[in-house]
């Protein structure tokens, strides 16, 4: 399975997660739609990006974003030292790390 880095997580100003991949292969993210996660692409900023948490928090969601481009696309996100963390606040992006992290296979 191919892995990606993830370039940068950020939440937006009406509080949507968005992932941001380092590179999108062959432009196949786009039809992330198709794993009817809620999971969505922004092709401006060629990222990811979920609805605003209701009952989901945003390690959830950043959980359901990796699930969806697994199954999906056969990809692995993956976070990375680098990755970019914007209008997230730390104990946010400790719980993403912490909840994210272990679930990424390794193949």
């Amino acid at each position: 399975m191919e892995a990606i880095a993830i370039a940068k997580v950020r939440i937006d100003e009406v509080g949507r997660l968005h992932v941001i991949p380092a590179s999108n292969p062959n432009k196949m993210f786009r039809f992330i739609y198709r794993a009817a996660m809620e999971v969505d692409w922004d092709e401006e900023e060629q990222g990811f990006y979920t609805p605003v948490p209701r009952e989901l928090s945003y390690s959830d969601w950043c959980l359901q974003v990796v699930a969806a481009v697994q199954s999906e696309m056969g990809v692995s996100l993956r976070l990375e030292d680098a990755t970019v963390w914007e209008n997230v606040l730390p104990a946010v992006e400790q719980e993403i790390r912490r909840r994210v992290q272990p679930q990424i296979k390794q193949y």
